[in-house]
């Protein structure tokens, strides 16, 4: 298999994009959906079962962090900040990487005229 596979360059890219677009809606809907709404989520079997899940507590943990208040956040779910903030980094790179291809774009539409 060649790294350089236009093929396999093209399917990283566009799973890339939609990864980027679900992580960039939930970094938005803990801060701007209303909590109350997290309440239809259903509970997770292992907090039922009495059990440790790594994500249980996410959900109220990204509120908390989207209202900065990280210390509960961390109480919540310890893995909370690392998540969000790496969530937060790949939206970043996405957002900035689309604006330069946007740009690039309509700069070799522009040239062409």
């Amino acid at each position: 298999m060649k790294l350089n596979n236009p093929e396999i360059t093209f399917a990283f890219k566009t799973v890339w994009i939609i990864i980027s677009i679900l992580t960039i809606a939930i970094l938005l809907a803990s801060k701007f959906v209303n909590p109350d709404y997290f309440s239809l989520i259903p509970t997770c079997t292992s907090k039922l079962n009495h059990e440790t899940c790594s994500f249980c507590g996410m959900t109220s943990a990204f509120i908390q962090i989207s209202t900065l208040n990280f210390k509960q956040a961390f109480i919540l779910n310890r893995g909370s900040l690392f998540l969000f903030a790496a969530m937060l980094t790949n939206g970043l790179v996405f957002l900035a990487y689309s604006t330069f291809k946007l740009i690039n774009h309509v700069q070799t539409k522009n040239s062409k005229l």
